[in-house]
């Protein structure tokens, strides 16, 4: 795969230093607490994170079949366990995971939700391909602690897709209660940037600018148990 091999390209400094109307990007930074304390010997999943967007969804509609992208980014650090290479269990090296899902076109939030919940009790078992237009998908994309990903697709379908969940995967922290893990909250970053064409793309910022001010804030994110 060319991405493996030379990453996303150039960044364009126009891009970096000029708003459009065509082009927006929300950033986002929050934390979650990955484990929890159980009955067992190691420890259970404890939360996942769901955000509700203030997507442009007026904006979005108006372009009906028009081709149209969105990139997210999730970032975050884990606590290395240095001994997994030695064990021959590299899936442990991280002391956590963590993944970013988008809501589905035709999914409510409440649909989203449970089915994220699913996927975290999955793990990494099951590669999630009921969702196309990607360009790396759930499996590839989610290596290392630094996961990007490109959808393109008709602004129609993008209109439903305001929600974002971030979830958890095991890692060392969970082996153990011995580690004294559970309860502890890690930090997360998220980027997400739309854009249409620069002809009759429509003007996404104003859109999302007014819900902002309209709400005062992004609405609050709730924290969802992971069963």
């Amino acid at each position: 795969m060319q991405i493996g091999r030379f990453g996303w390209g150039v960044p364009n400094e126009t891009r970096l230093f000029e708003s459009a109307g065509n082009a927006l990007t929300l950033m986002l930074e929050d934390s979650l607490e990955p484990y929890r304390r159980g009955d067992g010997s190691s420890l259970p999943l404890k939360e996942m994170k769901y955000f509700k967007l203030p997507w442009p969804e007026d904006a979005l509609r108006a372009l009906g079949a028009t081709q149209v992208e969105m990139r997210c980014t999730l970032s975050y650090f884990i606590e290395p366990d240095l001994h997994a290479v030695a064990r021959d269990r590299m899936e442990r090296y991280p002391s956590h995971r963590l993944r970013f899902d988008v809501k589905r076109y035709g999914e409510d939030d409440a649909q989203a939700r449970a089915r994220v919940n699913t996927q975290a009790d999955e793990g990494d078992a099951v590669e999630d391909t009921s969702d196309d237009g990607w360009i790396l998908g759930s499996f590839s994309r989610h290596r290392g602690t630094l996961h990007h990903d490109i959808w393109s697709g008709p602004a129609h379908r993008l209109v439903e897709r305001g929600g974002l969940s971030v979830l958890p995967v095991r890692g060392w922290w969970g082996d153990t209660r011995r580690f004294d893990r559970d309860g502890r909250s890690v930090n997360f970053s998220l980027v997400v940037s739309i854009r249409t064409p620069e002809a009759g793309g429509g003007d996404l910022f104003t859109e999302v600018v007014g819900k902002i001010k309209a709400a005062n804030l992004v609405e609050t994110p709730a924290a969802v148990a992971v069963t």
